[in-house]
């Protein structure tokens, strides 16, 4: 094998677990925790419990825990085995061994098979490597251009808006408090985002005497509110914008 060192992670050889792949990475608030796929053969120390066993944890609050999860993520996204010291306490997490101090090396015997990745909405650019999964629609992966730092990608999809338009076509409103998530509507074919600023001239609000229509997403249909616009003022029902994604573009983002 062919060894990558980074001095400041320096091992010694008698301490270092031996070199394993990553079996699993998760980011717990200002908490790194990794889990190796060879199980450990040392003496653990004794704040470690039963069910953390095999983990380990990083501390994200000082420099040397930031590099060394940029290890991490190097090490998910090149497919390099981790060598890793302990410290022999439990400092991030009561219950969790503390990683020391690692080291990287090319793991020869690992095949060129294909692996997740994320792709731009047209399914032909390859955005990233997918290394984690939340649920079926955030996924946590690493920039093809060999960033350091993961990202993360959430499909948010399409749900009930209100229309000016019996059909629930055209100018689509939601509240405010969705302010931050990027949708996309299968139905309308486009992301849909609260613009920023001050969007009192298109709210709803703003559309007077007209009547409302709510599209359920459930039950798949546009339903007559019997309201008009004006009366909606509590959550602040603003006009959507249509978008590109900034990293799928027009379409959602394809996973293979």
């Amino acid at each position: 094998m062919k060894y990558l060192f980074l001095p400041m992670f320096a091992l010694s050889i008698n301490s270092a677990v031996a070199a394993s792949s990553i079996k699993q990475l998760d980011v717990l608030g200002q908490t790194v925790t990794f889990t190796l796929a060879e199980p450990k053969s040392h003496q653990v120390p004794n704040c470690v419990s039963a069910q953390n066993h095999e983990k380990w944890a990083v501390n994200l609050n000082s420099l040397q825990g930031q590099a060394m999860y940029s290890l991490l993520v190097t090490a998910v996204s090149k497919e390099q085995l981790v060598s890793v010291q302990s410290a022999q306490s439990c400092e991030s997490i009561s219950d969790i061994e503390q990683a020391k101090a690692l080291s990287l090396m090319v793991n020869s015997t690992i095949a060129s098979g294909e692996h997740a990745a994320l792709y731009d909405g047209t399914g032909v650019k390859k955005v990233g490597k997918i290394i984690l999964t939340n649920g079926n629609n955030t996924f946590y992966y690493v920039p093809v251009s060999g960033a350091t730092e993961g990202k993360t990608y959430t499909k948010f999809n399409e749900i009930d808006m209100y229309f000016i338009d019996s059909a629930c076509q055209g100018d689509a409103f939601l509240s405010i408090r969705y302010h931050s998530q990027v949708y996309y509507s299968e139905r309308l074919a486009t992301h849909l985002v609260i613009p920023e600023g001050d969007n009192r001239e298109n709210s709803l609000s703003s559309q007077g005497a007209k009547p409302v229509y709510l599209y359920s997403v459930s039950q798949g249909k546009c339903i007559d509110q019997n309201r008009i616009a004006s009366s909606y003022t509590r959550w602040g029902e603003t006009k959507l914008q249509r978008v590109a994604h900034p990293v799928c573009g027009d379409k959602p983002c394809i996973i293979k």
